[in-house]
């Protein structure tokens, strides 16, 4: 199967970053300053979760420095709705680390404090997080738990768009159990209520995620008429990464479908994509796939340039799983014998 770089689920109140980089790093220089003249009370403990929260992909190590002080300042002064904030963004930092079990720990201690002070839109953002990560551990029993009891919540609310995200959630833990009915059931739902609200990402995310079952399913032709909506949504919005996502799924049914030439221009145009975010695993995933378009098309020599490319990459990664993807596609008959037993070994 073709390689994708993203998780499907919705993360409202967990990376939903800010949309430039620019604007992240005015952002932090404000709450900077702020904190530089604002006294150890309840205000300074926001202004530490905001500041951490607007650094925590760039300065990590800061960030979750600025999160102990919030979380060591909210406990002395008894402020829990605070302790609670800081606890979700240190579980973020972690998360964004791919300290998966720190970050577990870390949004439980939000989720007890906030089921304590009752607040009930706090407690399914929390319970949304941990489905989330669920998910991404592959603990999906735990992780429509916690997801159905976010459901509930935002149903009790009546906060349409989170009842939105919340099914999405629950269809993408059934799609990786490979409940492809329930899936499809729950995502067409979700669709109803974001094309009532007009929510392009949401909708487009949708389409995504029914392309992809399709896909599993070996429906390459219905899958490439969901990505290709998708696709036709991420044109208009101004989300590169998210474009990029797009443009490779588009290749990818295409690529089954036989047509590799017309695949690698879609590839080609994810791969500026990410050398314009310099975004390495983005660049080497593509030239996985460009190596496989190109193998398809019988262009065996230039195939093997790029699987070299993302071989490289994968290396000083440390990414085994991803080499293995790169060595399988290259196969026996591209690599010669002796390079595939060294490269497997």
């Amino acid at each position: 199967m073709k390689n994708r770089l993203y998780p499907a689920a919705f993360l409202f109140a967990v990376l939903l970053l800010p949309a430039g980089f620019y604007a992240q790093i005015t952002a932090a220089d404000s709450l900077a300053r702020l904190l530089a003249q604002t006294p150890s009370d309840t205000n300074r403990v926001i202004l530490l979760t905001d500041y951490a929260w607007e650094i925590n992909e760039l300065r990590t190590d800061e960030a979750t420095a600025r999160l102990q002080e919030a979380i060591a300042l909210a406990q002395k002064l008894n402020f829990s709705k605070g302790e609670a904030i800081a606890w979700n963004g240190l579980g973020v930092v972690d998360e964004i680390r791919g300290n998966l079990d720190s970050a577990e720990l870390h949004y439980k201690k939000a989720l007890r404090l906030r089921r304590g002070l009752g607040v009930q839109k706090d407690i399914g953002a929390s319970l949304n997080n941990l489905g989330v990560l669920f998910e991404m551990q592959g603990r999906f029993d735990s992780a429509l738990n916690f997801q159905r009891e976010n459901l509930a919540i935002q149903r009790e609310l009546g906060d349409t768009l989170r009842i939105a995200r919340a099914i999405f959630n629950i269809a993408a833990a059934y799609q990786e159990m490979g409940l492809y009915p329930e899936a499809q059931r729950d995502l067409l739902e979700a669709r109803f209520i974001l094309e009532g609200l007009n929510d392009q990402d949401g909708i487009a995310k949708v389409y995504t995620m029914l392309g992809h079952i399709q896909y599993e399913l070996d429906r390459y032709k219905p899958a490439l008429d969901w990505y290709q909506r998708a696709l036709q949504l991420r044109e208009k919005l101004d989300d590169p990464a998210r474009l990029a996502e797009a443009l490779t799924d588009y290749a990818n049914a295409l690529d089954e479908l036989d047509s590799s030439k017309v695949a690698i221009g879609s590839y080609m145009r994810a791969l500026e994509i990410w050398k314009t975010l310099d975004d390495i695993p983005g660049q080497a995933n593509i030239y996985t796939n460009l190596g496989d378009a190109h193998k398809h098309s019988g262009n065996y020599a230039t195939a093997l340039q790029y699987l070299n490319r993302a071989e490289k990459i994968y290396l000083q990664l440390d990414d085994v799983q991803m080499l293995m993807e790169v060595y399988n596609t290259m196969g026996i008959p591209m690599a010669g014998p002796k390079t595939w037993k060294k490269r497997s070994n």
